[in-house]
């Protein structure tokens, strides 16, 4: 499987974090202009709001799995 990086985010699809691999891969639940809201599976936390971030995509370029 390979990556590309896309401006096409929308809910629903899977991401990886480019810069944070330990955080596998993530559900994007919100899109907002760049901000990007996305729940990371392997994300360590006590309960599942641990595992959610906002990330800008201006700053962080999000991969979406091609394949």
């Amino acid at each position: 499987m390979t990556e590309s990086t896309s401006p096409e985010l929308r809910p629903g699809i899977i991401v990886t974090h480019p810069g944070k691999p330990e955080w596998g891969p993530g559900r994007v639940l919100i899109v907002q202009g760049t901000k990007v809201t996305v729940y990371f599976r392997d994300l360590p936390g006590g309960h599942p709001e641990a595992a959610v971030r906002t990330l800008d995509t201006g700053y962080v370029a999000l991969k979406l799995p091609t394949v």
